[in-house]
């Protein structure tokens, strides 16, 4: 459940609190969604190789696999800066124009559950289930939270605050 506040509740959050921005935040959402994948496959690998891995091996892969996380993430994240504008309008109609001041924040919000997904898969993969339940939940009511007070000012924009809010 937590999970589900914090990756795809956002949408519903626009819907109800923002109805006028749905279109360019989900317009947003859809061209970040693809920001997941390479974070996503390292962290249904490493859960197993972790698990197997001896207790000084293990440190290296979480070092290696945030590193090269963080730095896609951040990659990625420039990227959708710099080319958010071209990006929209080559894949959208013109009425989705605003959805370019929406992805890079966006962006970094899902490099940080990028993060997150990768260090929860190590911690349960040692064996240690508990620091990422409590700090998804966290994550999960401070989005909630953020969305509730930023969502019917600022739109789609707010709600992207609160998803980048709710990942750190």
């Amino acid at each position: 459940t937590a999970y589900a506040a914090l990756i795809n509740a956002d949408v519903l959050f626009v819907q109800l609190l923002a109805p006028e921005a749905l279109p360019d935040y989900a317009a947003a959402k859809s061209l970040a969604q693809p920001m997941l994948l390479v974070p996503y496959a390292i962290a249904i690998v490493m859960l197993p190789a972790v698990a197997a891995a001896e207790e000084s091996r293990r440190w290296r892969m979480l070092v290696r696999a945030l590193g090269v996380t963080a730095l896609l993430g951040a990659l990625l994240a420039g990227a959708y800066v710099v080319g958010a504008a071209p990006l929209i309008d080559l894949t959208l109609p013109e009425r989705y124009g605003r959805a370019a001041d929406v992805l890079p924040l966006l962006a970094a919000g899902l490099a940080g559950i990028g993060v997150y997904s990768v260090l929860s898969q190590w911690w349960m993969g040692i064996g240690r289930p508990g620091p990422p339940a409590v700090s998804l939940t966290l994550g999960a009511l401070v989005a909630i939270g953020l969305q509730y007070a930023l969502t019917p000012s600022e739109g789609a924009t707010g709600a992207a605050l609160a998803i980048a809010g709710g990942a750190a």
